[in-house]
């Protein structure tokens, strides 16, 4: 065989633009191979088509792919421990069967979803433009979707092809997820966070593009993917800027705008939405609590109640009831999501008038159901504790993992109480409130407890932020601030995951201003801890008035410009 002619004039857009003679072997040429470059070129759909030269060299190049994205088991197992964002210290093997799309780890065998469009990077994509996006790729369709969705979850849910089929026709989609998968994979390989970070910065620009380009109003998917993933990028990087919540907040309006209730391709809920709405309904409800974004659009662009049709129990189950949907969770979970965001959305009204009042007051009611309904809940599961005081003896059951969870939302409604309580009556504390100190000390009680212990030892653990910062804020006695510093200082070493973050900054800001230190605690009469705009007696009073977020939170800014 004759060797090629090379030429500077033809040839890929790389070498042309370098001036540089090609060999013009398709789809990516011998220099461009060596250098590492996208190669990219001129033509029509047939142009681009593998070539029989190609061959011989794609076994070296997929080698440079697995050299540079190792997907050993032995790798798999190490990131699947800290699923949910880049880890710093040791993880159980355990799993939570926790919220959808917040990544957990699973004791399962990892499952190949929808491997069919996993090809070789001679394929060309408009999303994939060189080995490393197709490693990263490759690593969200093997790894990391199966950690995303429960290892229990029916079989139309665990196929994703519909999510990556939808990412390969769009590059701002696929942008969006590969910056998610390189942030992940960051903590084994420190050089794709700079690639994380480009990810995210063409996804925010691509999907800006799409908006302004697309003439299918009904083509929600691709916003729909891009917002959630962006939205999950920047919680990991612990933004504090409220794009995070803008992002949730639009993929929310996306869902709510389908047709959802129509017939036909375009009217049905697909695995995808179903997912998508939890990922939605959880971030919103947890977001709020460190942003001082305007809640009050959000909560009129919002409708929890259409969100709540892509949470039936019954989508992609023959059964009924909470134990045959193990995608969707405890029963009132997205109840308290909700009310998480209504309580924190109404506290920064203060002072309250008497239309915020009255509905405080109905969210209170709405709490003490949820409160008795969880507190029988785990009263009739109480002998599996036992199970988990002793030492591990391997993977946990359902039940287990069923009573974990029901501990992460019952630490949830009980701090939303204590929410409620200092809203309602800003001039009472913890110790001046009987009420309030006996839910913190119930609280204290739990987060000592072996269930919330194997909670945190997973990296579900980030349903444990929320109540730990209500906790943390509220706590005045030296003995329950030791155990929110010991449970913060835990949940940082197992893994640094964005929300833990916050609820680090959060609590050290607000005892700074609060408490002096944590081992100081100074008379609730102290004149240097009143305020002329009202009472601050603890923590809560800054958590609820949002004024501990200032701009220097912006951890991401430099990145987009």
């Amino acid at each position: 065989m004759l060797r090629p002619r090379l030429r500077t004039k033809t040839g890929c857009q790389q070498r042309r633009r370098r001036r540089k003679k090609c060999d013009e072997t398709r789809p990516t040429c011998q220099a461009c191979t060596r250098l590492r470059l996208p190669c990219t070129w001129d033509g029509t759909e047939s142009d681009q088509r593998p070539s029989s030269d190609a061959r011989e060299s794609q076994t070296r190049r997929e080698l440079t792919v697995r050299q540079r994205i190792p997907t050993s088991a032995a790798e798999n197992g190490s990131a699947s421990s800290s699923s949910s964002g880049p880890s710093s210290g040791p993880s159980s093997a355990s799993t939570v069967a926790s919220r959808s799309l917040v990544p957990r780890t699973s004791h399962h065998r990892s499952t190949v979803i929808a491997p069919r469009l996993i090809r070789s990077p001679s394929q060309n994509y408009p999303g994939i433009r060189n080995e490393t996006d197709h490693g990263l790729f490759s690593q969200f369709a093997v790894k990391f979707l199966s950690l995303m969705i429960k290892p229990d979850a029916p079989p139309e849910i665990r196929d994703q092809s519909y999510t990556m089929s939808v990412g390969l026709r769009y590059p701002c989609a696929m942008d969006a997820l590969l910056g998610v998968v390189a942030f992940w994979k960051s903590s084994q390989h420190p050089s794709l966070r700079q690639v994380a970070f480009n990810h995210y910065c063409l996804g925010v620009r691509g999907l800006r593009e799409q908006i302004a380009a697309s003439s299918d109003p009904t083509s929600h998917d691709p916003f729909l993917l891009s917002a959630l993933f962006l939205g999950m990028l920047e919680v990991w990087l612990c933004d504090c800027s409220n794009r995070a919540l803008i992002h949730f907040t639009a993929a929310a309006q996306i869902l709510q705008r389908r047709p959802i209730m129509d017939k036909g391709p375009k009217g049905t809920i697909l695995p995808f939405h179903t997912l998508a709405a939890e990922c939605v309904v959880w971030h919103l409800g947890m977001l709020p609590l460190f942003n001082d974004g305007d809640l009050d659009t959000v909560a009129r662009v919002v409708s929890w109640k259409l969100l709540s049709n892509y949470l039936s129990e019954n989508l992609f189950t023959t059964g009924s009831g909470e134990e045959a949907s193990p995608i969707v969770g405890a029963g009132p979970f997205h109840s308290l999501q909700r009310l998480a965001f209504e309580v924190v959305r109404v506290g920064r009204h203060f002072p309250l008038n008497d239309a915020d009042f009255i509905q405080v007051c109905e969210y209170e009611a709405e709490l003490d159901k949820v409160v008795a309904l969880l507190s029988d809940a785990l009263a009739s599961k109480a002998h599996y504790l036992e199970e988990l005081s002793g030492p591990p003896r391997g993977p946990p059951s359902p039940e287990i993992i069923d009573i974990i969870s029901k501990y992460g939302d019952y630490l949830w409604a009980i701090a939303l109480q204590i929410y409620v309580a200092k809203v309602k009556s800003p001039e009472t504390n913890t110790t001046s409130c009987p009420n309030t100190r006996a839910r913190v000390s119930e609280a204290m009680e739990l987060f000592l407890s072996p269930a919330v212990n194997a909670l945190a030892s997973t990296p579900a653990a980030e349903h444990l932020c929320l109540p730990l910062t209500i906790f943390a804020c509220a706590a005045l006695e030296p003995e329950d601030v030791k155990v929110a510093k010991d449970l913060i200082a835990l949940l940082s070493q197992r893994g640094s995951y964005g929300h833990v973050r916050r609820v680090t900054f959060t609590t050290e800001r607000v005892w700074r201003r609060t408490l002096r230190s944590p081992r100081h605690i100074p008379e609730s009469g102290d004149q240097e801890r009143s305020s002329s705009s009202g009472y601050v007696l603890d923590g809560l009073d800054y958590l609820i008035k949002g004024d501990i977020f200032e701009a220097s939170d912006n951890r991401i800014v430099s990145i987009e410009n």
